[in-house]
């Protein structure tokens, strides 16, 4: 989607660059928005968008988590934007495997992960990133992982490692 520029009539159709956004907190928040602008730079500069934003916390009501998850569903990109943490919560487990299921549209998606990874053993991270790019791959969809070792004060978008997974 917005590979290129859209016509007037797929712009009046609501054809648009859909991005659902889950984050841990406001700091994995600003990362989401420091690497979707970069990551934004590769579409058409006239491609239409629409950003949906949901935290992790408000997976906890059930309405919220419908909704998020029909949006994720729905979103050409998913960004998931976890700080560190001994394992992924229930929550975002019960919420991702129907939230990268798709809408059956047949649209080419990606699941792109950031994870502040620091102060966490890499054999952690790894896990994470195991089960994130399982699922991604079992829901048919492309994988990035953002790893960011930084302390908050020192981020840039310079100090964060990008790795595009199979």
């Amino acid at each position: 989607m917005c590979a290129r520029k859209l016509n007037d009539a797929e712009i009046a159709a609501g054809e648009r660059l859909r991005i659902a956004v889950l984050h841990a907190d406001k700091p994995a928040a600003n990362r989401v928005k420091e690497i979707s602008s970069r990551v934004l730079q590769n579409f058409h500069p006239g491609c239409p968008v629409s950003i949906h934003w949901w935290s992790v916390e408000s997976l906890n009501d059930k309405e919220l988590f419908e909704t998020s998850r029909q949006a994720a569903a729905e979103a050409d990109l998913l960004f998931l934007a976890l700080n560190t943490s001994v394992e992924l919560s229930p929550e975002v487990k019960n919420w991702l495997p129907a939230a990268l299921a798709g809408n059956g549209s047949g649209r080419r998606r990606a699941l792109i992960v950031l994870l502040d990874t620091r102060d966490v053993p890499r054999a952690w991270h790894s896990q994470v990133e195991r089960y994130l790019r399982n699922q991604a791959s079992s829901a048919g969809i492309d994988y990035f992982m953002y790893l960011d070792r930084r302390s908050p004060s020192a981020r840039g978008l310079t100090d964060v490692e990008e790795r595009g997974l199979p």
